[in-house]
């Protein structure tokens, strides 16, 4: 029965459910982005401006950034069609999980928004070359609360980033339990 949950199947090994293999590749795709989006974030706070080097990286920035959009949509749609497989955990374990969960997807939707609203006044949008002019002109107080808005909600991302990365690392090495191998592509032993 377990077999037909769209969101999870059963290991071969008979080891317990894990994800499936498309939300799999939809949280190590967000996660890869977003580690990638975060070091952008932070050379192009330091990198000259204006210059070639910093609106090649800019570009790159903002057409990954406005991609993490639907993938977490579409992690969210494949989230909610599905449960996820039982996790064996105490049940404070399990509501900080669903809390962070929630919180992630949040900023992970709501950090871009502040970028393309902040787009819609006078920046305009390139999403990899698609590129669309600004529906309103420039206006300053916009740009700034925007900006604001983007680096405190990213700063937050990260924060709640190294609390999800600690706690995969607390449960593989130190309680070696099987609930970071429900996130891991399937290995040779299955």
């Amino acid at each position: 029965m377990a077999e037909n949950i769209p969101a999870t199947r059963r290991s071969r090994s008979g080891s317990g459910l894990r994800y499936s293999m498309p939300l799999i590749a939809l949280h190590w795709s967000i996660g890869a982005i977003s580690i990638g989006l975060i070091i952008a974030g932070f050379i192009l706070s330091y990198a000259p401006f204006p210059s070639e080097s910093y609106d090649s990286l800019h570009f790159w920035h903002r057409s990954f950034g406005t991609l993490i959009v639907p993938l977490t949509l579409l992690m969210l749609y494949r989230r909610m069609t599905g449960p996820p497989p039982p996790l064996q955990v105490p049940r404070w374990q399990r509501l900080l999980a669903a809390l962070t969960k929630t919180v992630t997807y949040m900023l992970l939707i709501a950090i871009p928004l502040t970028k393309l609203y902040r787009g819609a006044f006078g920046l305009g949008f390139d999403f990899f070359g698609l590129t669309l002019s600004a529906p309103f002109p420039p206006d300053k107080p916009t740009a700034v609360l925007t900006g604001n808005l983007h680096y405190y909600l990213s700063m937050s991302l990260i924060a709640i980033l190294i609390l999800h990365v600690s706690a995969a690392a607390w449960h593989n090495y130190i309680k070696n339990d099987s609930v970071v191998a429900r996130m891991l592509p399937k290995s040779s032993a299955e």
